[in-house]
């Protein structure tokens, strides 16, 4: 069986931004190879000039945006409620929840 990239006749063009470059620098080659184009930057999605900018250069480089993937997440600790200092937790709501709304209300 076929992965949908390899049977899907579309050629597509990716935005990656990510905090951390390192996981995402193969990236835009697997996506080159398969004749689509590819871009990676960093961004904290977390920070709002930070998403409104990154939409701008889509915009700006592509012209629209047809799919966007709110893909980040995480918590790094995992203690109980009463152990949970309230620094934390505003990260993790940030990081979880106020990054969807972000590049959402960027987007549209």
């Amino acid at each position: 069986m076929k992965r949908l990239p390899e049977c899907w006749p579309v050629r597509v063009a990716v935005f990656v931004a990510d905090i951390n470059l390192d996981g995402p620098k193969k990236i835009p080659f697997n996506i080159r190879k398969m004749g689509g184009t590819a871009q990676v930057i960093k961004l904290d999605v977390t920070k709002v000039q930070e998403v409104t900018e990154m939409v701008k250069d889509v915009l700006i480089q592509w012209g629209r945006v047809d799919i966007l993937v709110n893909n980040v997440g995480g918590f790094n600790q995992f203690p109980s409620i009463l152990e949970t200092k309230e620094g934390e937790w505003d990260r993790v709501i940030d990081l979880n929840l106020k990054s969807v709304f972000l590049c959402c209300l960027a987007v549209v």
